[in-house]
């Protein structure tokens, strides 16, 4: 059986921060931020997308992506940041091997972890996680 949530947007922006319980600020909320912390909760879910966000938030996924580029953001983008994000920390923090670092966060392997590390960091997975 599948259970799926449905947040109303204006419940999320006014609502709970969903890893702390503390209560967001609907000024500092925008969406691309309400976008990143859904990303972040659901990076290991092979279901995220932009479809998969947007129903989470109860609105379209065309809504969804021109609230976004009014804040000069995409779902590409953001996910792409909480991605490398993500693989940062557990480089640091783990010794997880580069692969499973890389399956864990949705690329379809190593390489395109190591590319996507290499555009944003400007260094190899490897490489970050001997300096660090």
């Amino acid at each position: 059986s599948i259970t799926e949530i449905h947040i109303d947007h204006r419940d999320f922006v006014t609502g709970m921060n969903f890893g702390s319980r503390e209560p967001l600020d609907a000024e500092a909320t925008t969406n691309s931020q309400a976008v990143a912390m859904l990303i972040r909760s659901y990076l290991s879910d092979p279901r995220l997308s932009l479809n998969f966000i947007a129903r989470l938030l109860a609105i379209s996924e065309r809504s969804l992506q021109r609230d976004l580029r009014k804040e000069g953001a995409s779902f590409s983008q953001i996910l792409a940041r909480e991605r490398i994000s993500a693989a940062a920390k557990m480089l640091k923090d783990s010794d997880l091997p580069i692969s499973e670092v890389s399956k864990s966060l949705g690329y379809s392997n190593q390489a395109h972890l190591t590319r996507a590390f290499i555009r944003s960091m400007g260094i190899t997975p490897t490489q970050f996680r001997s300096r660090i």
